[in-house]
């Protein structure tokens, strides 16, 4: 390996004389071959062309794509000085269409997020997790993850078993509610088949978000258990568009992807979860993903029972007069007791010193309680 470095750049380095070493080499073999054929048109046949069997010798010598990208450097230069004012013009559109779609997406975001019906926004965390090194505790992950510093991992999706163990002990929020992914059903309403999108929550999320009800009921946690009644609430869009708003479609039965759901209730309106890039149009239990997935028992082994297996989001509403300092420093004791619990040793479980509360909310006047007026992270 390292002769063959040193030969090309050897060639690199003296590359005039292997040149006219190719040349003559060249000129030697056709010369030969006109010896033993009728004439040089076919010596030139036989020892086939000359350029390609060239390029293919240099091949074997040279950085071939080193090379290329000098020579397409070169040409750009040769371009960038010949037109000028074009080249300022295009780079001033490119750097102005970028920030124009930055602040689109940036003013869109805040529209969407200041739309969100919930009750005291200021109130509410999001919970995630960071860690210098992609943690041992995490084998896979169903959802969101980035990079954090530079070879860290920082991701909201948490095992189902860390959510059940971070609400049932911890004092500082007054809830603490999951959701997870949406997805896309085969639907079938009135005899008539659709695709329709649904976000996955918990039985305490409407609570947990102060969202009221126009029509019915909203989950509750007892709908959220294994093998509870298969139970889904519709958004008020959704209910307009199928139903006509006709208070008759509570109780009512729906198929999504061939299992059967009751309609128990309408969400308000105007609110399509807690995530501004999705518009899921119902909302179903958590425990409710093995009955609409192609592999029931896979899925709920993966999702129920797989402590290494991060996936569920969460959000919790602060006790009145804890900070989120308080919520934080509670929270992180608590997550790197459970990340310890099912580390296969202490160094798997990094994760829990960087876990991470950052302060939420809708950035709404809500129409459903004290008007306030924050905003998600």
């Amino acid at each position: 390996m390292i002769r063959e470095l040193l030969r090309r750049l050897n060639f690199v380095l003296h590359r005039g004389r292997y040149e006219r070493e190719l040349e003559e080499e060249m000129a030697h073999h056709l010369a030969m071959l006109e010896q033993d054929r009728p004439g040089p048109i076919a010596a030139r046949r036989q020892f086939g062309n000359v350029t390609t069997l060239k390029e293919e010798s240099r091949d074997m010598w040279t950085f071939r794509f080193l090379e290329q990208t000098a020579q397409d450097l070169r040409y750009a230069l040769r371009a960038i000085a010949a037109a000028p004012l074009f080249t300022i013009t295009a780079s001033l559109s490119l750097a102005l269409g970028i920030g124009a779609n930055t602040a689109i997406y940036s003013f869109m975001n805040a529209i969407m997020l200041r739309s969100l019906p919930v009750y005291q926004p200021d109130r509410l965390a999001i919970v995630e997790w960071h860690a210098p090194k992609r943690p041992g505790v995490v084998k896979g992950i169903n959802g969101t993850a980035h990079r954090y510093q530079s070879k860290g991992t920082t991701s909201p999706n948490f095992p189902y078993h860390a959510w059940e163990s971070l609400r049932a002990q911890n004092g500082v929020f007054d809830t603490l509610f999951a959701y997870t992914y949406v997805q896309n059903f085969n639907a079938i309403v009135n005899n008539q088949a659709d695709a329709v999108g649904g976000g996955f929550v918990s039985g305490n999320y409407f609570a947990g978000l102060g969202v009221p009800a126009v029509a019915g009921r909203l989950l509750a946690p007892e709908d959220d258990a294994k093998g509870a009644q298969p139970a889904v609430v519709l958004t008020y869009s959704y209910w307009q568009d199928r139903f006509n708003g006709d208070t008759s479609a509570i109780d009512r039965s729906i198929l999504l992807n061939n299992q059967p759901f009751t309609i128990v209730g309408v969400s308000a309106p105007g609110f399509f979860g807690v995530d501004p890039r999705t518009n899921p149009s119902v909302f179903l239990p958590i425990h409710a993903i093995p009955s609409v997935s192609q592999n029931p028992a896979r899925e709920e082994r993966s999702r129920f029972f797989d402590d290494h297996f991060y996936w569920i989001e969460m959000i919790g509403r602060l006790r009145p007069g804890i900070t989120i300092e308080q919520a934080q420093a509670a929270t992180r004791t608590q997550f790197a007791a459970f990340a310890a619990s099912t580390a296969a040793s202490p160094k798997d479980a990094e994760v829990h010193p960087e876990v991470a509360l950052e302060p939420g909310g809708a950035g709404l006047d809500s129409p459903y309680g004290p008007k306030t007026r924050s905003r998600w992270k």
